[in-house]
Formats: structure tokens, sequence, C-alpha cells
């Protein structure tokens, strides 16, 4: 009675002497430990709903508790698998995956942490120092970090890529350019890197350099919709319509709601002579455009109405 009437710590006494009667009661063990981790007693939760799940292995709940409680007390490798578990069966509780990711995130700065504390001058840790200056905007001082794990392994995966990508922000397009073809030597299936590369060199105006690395991705992914539209309008750039028009039939068959897939067919067409093609195609486009529209306001008034219904008083 006392936890539902949120009473946790009048309830711990009595779900302790419970157990101690019978240590197989499951609802015991487990409301113990919720009542310890609601009471700011994480570091006392973790036994019994240890034993909660010892007694009902898939209990999402005990899973979901136990995992908070490892998370409070720094245990993030433990933390993460419990709520996993937890989160196969509230997969819409985004408390449990804020949680989750706050696990995430905490596991890596520790492994970062401990890799800067043996080596503080390995490739690795300045590689880490070069993202954590990035993160914080500092990017004069990630560019040096990443160019000396560069100098210390030639090799390293994911340096190239970083360089690049703060030059793509920087809108030095040329240095991007460069750092993209160097990540790529060193990672050829690099998908991100592939797509990066080949979007610099449409802006750019190098479509004919951008073919090759479209075409590459297009191999790694052949399934993706989003790349096919993009070679599909770089063959427009560069009037090869008939190719043009082969890719956005993909790009179209691969994913039937992409309405821009079905303009630039539509404007491919007509350009093609093929005007029957062309209506049809944009007559598409329109249909998807309408109904995402009509989709977006259904949205907007579920969501007011929402709003509008009354706060239930405590």
């Amino acid at each position: 009675a006392y936890h539902s009437l949120n009473q946790y710590e009048r309830a711990i006494p009595s779900f302790t002497q419970a157990l101690k009667l019978d240590d197989q009661l499951q609802g015991a063990a487990l409301f113990l430990g919720i009542d310890y981790c609601k009471t700011g007693l994480p570091e006392k939760s973790i036994e019994p709903l240890r034993k909660a799940l010892t007694l009902s292995p898939g209990d999402p709940d005990a899973h979901l508790w136990l995992g908070r409680a490892l998370l409070g007390q720094g245990l993030y490798k433990e933390a993460i698998r419990h709520l996993e578990e937890a989160s196969t069966a509230y997969p819409q509780d985004l408390s449990l995956q804020y949680d989750l990711v706050q696990s995430y995130l905490s596991m890596s700065e520790q492994i970062s942490d401990n890799i800067y504390r043996k080596d503080p001058h390995s490739y690795w840790a300045h590689f880490l120092l070069g993202q954590a200056h990035e993160v914080e905007g500092e990017t004069d001082l990630a560019i040096a970090e990443f160019n000396q794990a560069l100098r210390l392994n030639p090799s390293l995966q994911g340096a190239h890529e970083a360089l690049g990508d703060i030059y793509l922000k920087k809108r030095d397009f040329d240095a991007s350019e460069g750092e993209f073809k160097k990540e790529l030597m060193v990672d050829p299936y690099n998908f991100s890197v592939v797509c990066k590369l080949s979007d610099i060199l449409i802006q750019t105006g190098k479509t004919d350099d951008a073919m090759p690395a479209l075409e590459k991705a297009a191999q790694i992914k052949p399934t993706l919709g989003c790349l096919q539209y993009e070679i599909g309008r770089a063959w427009m750039r560069e009037g090869q319509l008939d190719k043009a028009a082969k890719s956005l039939e993909m790009a179209a068959a691969l994913n039937p709601t992409y309405a821009s897939a079905y303009t630039l067919l539509g404007q491919t067409y007509a350009r093609l002579g093929e005007q029957a093609k062309s209506q049809a195609a944009f007559q598409k486009a329109r249909s998807l455009q309408e109904k995402g529209i009509q989709e977006m306001h259904e949205k907007l008034g579920t969501e007011l109405e929402i709003s509008k219904e009354p706060v239930p008083k405590n």
C-alpha cells in the first residue's frame, strides 16, 4: 500500500520484512529495489533487483530499474545490457532511451579517459582530443590534434574524415575534398565519406569526378533510393538523360513515396520527349506531396487537440 501511495521510504521496511519471511517473493524484491532507487539509494537497490531477475529473468521492470541503478554507480557496460533488455519491452519510453544514451556516452568517456591516462602521447589520445576540441568548437586545436594523430599513424581510419568535416563546415571545399580522398585511401568502403565527397564534387561543378564516387557508393548500398536519386541528378547535369531516367526510375522503385524522385523523373522524361511518362511522373509527385501535406495537417491537428486537454491535477 505504501508503494502505491508513493510513500517509498515507508514501503522499504515492509518489503524487507517480506523477503526475510520468504526470499522467493519476486514482487517484494522488485519493489524493494525500485523504492531504494526512488529514495536516492541506487547502491542499495542493486542486490534486490538482481534477486528479482533471478526469480523472473524476463521482467522488463527489473531490467529497467537495475539498469538505472547500475548507471548511477558508474557500471555503464552492465547498465547498457539491462536497459537494452528493457527497451525491447518499452520502445516508446523516452526516459529509458535517454538513460541508454547517457550510458553509452558515459562509457565512451570512460574508455577515452582510460586511453588517455595509459598513453597520453598515443595516436588514439590525440584523435580523442581532436574529437573533444571539435565538439567544443575549437576547430584549430582539433585540426592540430587530428594531424598529430595522423603523423603517428598515417593509416588511422576516421582522422582524415574528421578533418574533411571541419573544412567542409568552413566551406573550404578544396581542403575537404582532399581529406575525404585521403580517407578513402585508408578506408575505401566508407559509405559516408564516399557520399560526402561526391556531394562536394557536384557542388563545385566536378560532376565527371563525382560519378565514380557515386557509383562506388551505389555498389556499397545498392538499395538506397536517395543515392540513386543523386546519381540521376548528376547524370541530368551531364545531359545523360537516358542514364538519368534509369537511375531515377530505380530511386522511385526503391522508395515509392519519394516525391522528389518523381518530380525529377518527370523533368527527365520531358527532355527526352516522352510526354505521357512525364505527365504520369508529375502527377505521382503531386499526389505524394498532397498526401504529405494532408498527413502533416492531421498530425498538427492531433497535437493541437492533445495540447487543449486539461492537465490533471496532482
